[in-house]
């Protein structure tokens, strides 16, 4: 079975420019990726890569899907608002406009509300979203992309974690554990 590698933001642009053609959708979705990268640098992920692969990579799910150019900015941009330190709805507002804010804003969980507990957190999280959704479909066209690359990393460190395993114990069966943790993939 073949790993399929990480896209690198160039590859993710060679996607986007075999259906979008106009240039200030190319800058505009430019200026999203670069932005992102300024803002996430010095960020990780669990599995140590730096956060921007994440978002390269919910933007090329986009662009496979052939959604729009601000519907891709906005996949660059969904974490921006929750992950980094200054940057808010209305900063992305004054950047790139209502539209990818709204977008934006509709992807990031709620985080300034104190809730009881966690079923309430988790059910204002989700009608949010569902409203968000009612005004605009290409909200769960983000989410869904952001879901799909989660998804492939929880494989990756399935079977990252299996190599390790099988390193650590370097018994007969760990070829065997090695084996199965590729099938998972």
């Amino acid at each position: 079975m073949s790993q399929k590698k990480q896209v690198t933001f160039e590859e993710c642009m060679e996607n986007v420019k075999t259906y979008i053609k106009r240039p200030e959708n190319i800058e505009l979705i430019q200026k999203a990726y670069d932005f992102a990268y300024e803002h996430h640098k010095g960020q990780f992920r669990k599995s140590g890569e730096p956060y921007v692969i994440h978002v390269i990579q919910v933007a090329n799910t986009l662009a496979e899907m052939h959604c729009g150019p601000k519907t891709i900015a906005a996949g660059l941009l969904h974490d921006t608002v929750e992950d980094c330190e200054g940057v808010t709805t209305e900063t992305i507002t004054e950047l790139f406009g209502e539209e990818i804010a709204t977008l934006v804003d509709a992807v990031t969980k709620i985080g300034a509300i104190k809730f009881k507990d966690e079923e309430e957190y988790l059910a204002s999280n989700h009608r949010k979203l569902f409203i968000a959704m009612a005004k605009d479909i290409r909200v769960i066209l983000i989410k869904l992309a952001e879901k799909v690359q989660k998804k492939k990393m929880q494989k990756l460190s399935r079977c990252i974690y299996g190599v390790q395993i099988c390193m650590k114990n370097m018994h007969p069966t760990s070829r065997n554990s090695f084996r199965i943790s590729m099938l998972n993939l």
